[in-house]
């Protein structure tokens, strides 16, 4: 049901809890905290049977569409596009 403390610290290559934690999270193995402070990993997110996290797709990171529209330049555009337009009621006079 879960890893082994033996089988954690092989995966994580450390035994100290805090740098078995800073490892799983560099990995991006998901985990939690039990009540005795030690870092608790499903075995299932390794088996890769139906159902668990190894045998699911990887998910599409979120990816703004806004950049990658032609001619987009954000929510205020950029300060060279700014400098670009004419001159509105806040202009300074040269």
């Amino acid at each position: 049901m879960f890893l082994t403390d033996d089988e954690l610290a092989e995966l994580t290559g450390r035994k100290q809890r805090a740098r078995q934690v800073a490892a799983l999270r560099a990995q991006g193995v998901p985990f939690v905290i039990n009540a005795q402070g030690r870092p608790v990993v499903a075995r299932s997110f390794f088996d890769g049977r139906p159902g668990s996290a190894a045998a699911a797709q990887p998910a599409t990171p979120w990816r703004s569409n806004k950049l990658t529209q032609p001619g987009s330049r954000g929510r205020h555009g950029s300060k060279t596009d700014r400098q670009s337009q004419p001159a509105g009621r806040h202009a300074r006079a040269a």
